[in-house]
């Protein structure tokens, strides 16, 4: 056996067959995969899955270099993705541990709650981000009294503040973050322009862009004593019958999917490999979370066939569910007044 695949040098496989394996990985049924996998280990010791092989199968060190992960490698991309719902990208973030006590905030709905268009954003941040507060037309975001603008984060003395500033006809295209536990650093691209790195180089570094077809409408994500997490929101460049309804999170890659584990307080639920057909896009089956329950310690963890991972918690999801639904009712508003002109 091995532990801390990162620094091994060599490994002992041992079969035993004393336990039973865990529900089949083609089997949507997470909810008996909770139960039995839980009622198993109740010891909280460390424990070998079949979905560990899988991992060391995938693992850079005992894998053929390519000319892709070398490309990959250089650039520091990451190419697995975990996604909220099918209308958002991320968050990122939150992954292998992170903050208590986070708070969940969606610029989009403090902004169509004053009728305000989103004009960029301020940056606090040292090592890390420690606060991010959106910017809305000529509205002075911080006065003597005090924020006009939600301040996302804990700011201090010691905090470097830099301003990322849109102009008539300027928008968001990409989004580039650092991030491990929390947000280690941020920047911002438009189709003007590109900010510098707000915070630190710590963490592994993604990319968030739209699709054809689709734009950046605004951001969301958790916060602490630090960002904790960050997404954005993407809205259909037209409003149509084919916009992407609330989905289940689905895990996406450029290269394709290797292996997924879905995990409870640190205790192995569910997972599913590909190792005879790697999609480039896995969606959760929907019970894989029942409305009203804590979703906290949930965490996914997923491996690209170029064994990149990405590990993404579900704090304040809860909060993020209810707050898609809202702005799901407004956009089909927003769709049947399109008809009713047409």
């Amino acid at each position: 056996m091995a532990r801390g695949f990162d620094d091994m040098h060599r490994f002992v496989l041992v079969t035993s067959s004393l336990r039973q394996c865990l529900p089949s990985a083609e089997s949507a049924d997470v909810g008996n995969g909770v139960e039995r996998a839980m009622g198993m280990f109740a010891d909280h010791r460390a424990h070998w899955f079949r979905s560990s092989a899988v991992l060391l199968h995938y693992h850079k060190w005992l894998q053929s270099p390519n000319d892709a992960s070398l490309i990959d490698t250089e650039k520091g991309q990451q190419c697995i993705y975990v996604n909220w719902s099918r209308d958002v990208k991320g968050p990122i973030g939150n992954g292998g541990g992170g903050q208590k006590n986070q708070s969940y905030f969606d610029d989009i709905s403090w902004h169509k709650s004053r009728e305000l268009t989103s004009s960029g954003y301020v940056v606090y941040h040292k090592e890390y981000v420690n606060a991010i507060v959106p910017m809305a037309g000529s509205i002075a975001v911080e006065t003597e009294e005090g924020f006009n603008c939600p301040v996302y984060g804990k700011i201090d003395d010691e905090c470097l503040v830099h301003a990322f500033s849109l102009e008539e006809g300027e928008y968001l295209t990409s989004v580039e973050i650092r991030a491990g536990a929390w947000v280690d650093g941020i920047r911002f691209c438009s189709n003007l322009k590109s900010s510098i790195w707000f915070g630190g180089r710590g963490g592994s570094w993604y990319r968030m862009a739209p699709s054809d077809g689709e734009c950046i409408e605004g951001i969301f994500g958790t916060y602490g004593d630090y960002l904790g997490s960050l997404g954005i929101r993407l809205r259909k460049s037209n409003y149509s019958e084919n916009f992407a309804p609330v989905s289940t999170p689905s895990i996406e890659s450029d290269i394709g999917i290797g292996l997924v584990e879905l995990r409870k307080n640190d205790e192995l639920i569910n997972f599913w490999e590909f190792a005879r057909c790697s999609p480039t896009e896995f969606s959760l089956p929907e019970s894989w979370w029942k409305p009203g329950t804590s979703s906290e310690k949930m965490e996914i963890m997923a491996v690209d066939t170029d064994g990149n991972i990405c590990r993404s918690g579900f704090v304040r999801y809860d909060e993020f569910m209810k707050g898609t639904d809202c702005l799901e009712e407004k956009t089909s508003e927003k769709v049947l007044q399109v008809k009713d002109l047409a």
